[in-house]
């Protein structure tokens, strides 16, 4: 029969196009016009955050000098979750690359897999092999500083550089 070849060939390009879904098994010209595109939906995005953002931070200051506490405190976290959707994307750490996924999840390029939370205004992100490393969530797109702790308990510096 024919037909066993092509459905083999089917099969090794249907797992061949799941494993490309990792933005990070994309060929180097295809992550360029990713970079690219997303670089453009950002500039396109860019005047309707800034007006967004300036005026939650306007309300939040408003609730707070009026005491409304419990109000000034879900625009803090609302804040917060503006500045965490900055850190979605692809980042270069000391030891490799990593992607931080808006789904909650991330991903390390020597195979870890982690899942990250918002804590006490700082992106916490827990992998698979016990580490935790903490980030400062803030306003700055392309540098972030952090800190690993392993899981032995040893702490260090963990930047982040974004790749564009």
């Amino acid at each position: 029969m024919k037909t066993f070849p092509f459905r083999l060939l089917v099969l090794a390009a249907a797992t061949s196009f799941a494993v490309a879904a990792d933005p990070s098994d994309l060929p180097d010209q295809a992550m360029q016009l990713k970079r690219a595109y997303q670089r453009a939906l950002d500039a396109s995005a860019k005047p309707i955050h800034d007006r967004y953002l300036a005026d939650i931070k306007k309300l939040g200051e408003q609730y707070a000098r009026a005491g409304k506490f419990k109000e000034a405190l879900a625009v803090k976290q609302e804040i917060d979750s503006i500045f965490v959707r900055n850190m979605f994307g692809d980042w270069t750490v000391p030891n490799g690359r990593v992607s931080i996924h808006s789904d909650g999840s991330t991903r390390h390029s020597r195979g870890s897999v982690g899942k990250w939370t918002v804590q006490d205004g700082r992106m916490v992100v827990n992998w698979d092999n016990g580490a935790v490393h903490r980030y400062v969530i803030s306003e700055s797109g392309d540098k972030i500083q952090g800190k690993d702790t392993d899981k032995d308990g040893k702490t260090q510096d963990c930047p982040l550089t974004r790749i564009r």
